[in-house]
């Protein structure tokens, strides 16, 4: 079971046992995007068959770095 995150919208994709690839288009912003493999490979996170919070989180942190608005000061 595989698990990956549009790297646009956060939103999360788990393939099942298949193994396919991600779509090239996300079906949530309907934009090209790159998909990242949030699955978790350590056991703290449960193993395989969970998306790891970590990773999902460095995935989420950089689209809200993306989104932020700068302050304006006057």
């Amino acid at each position: 079971m595989a698990y990956f995150m549009c790297r646009q919208c956060g939103y999360l994709v788990n393939l099942g046992l298949d193994g396919d690839m991600p779509p090239h288009k996300c079906p949530a912003c309907d934009q090209t995007c790159a998909f990242v493999n949030v699955t978790c490979y350590r056991p703290e996170c449960g193993g395989e068959g969970n998306p790891d919070p970590e990773i999902m989180g460095h995935v989420l942190g950089g689209i809200a770095a993306r989104n932020k608005k700068p302050e304006l000061r006057g």
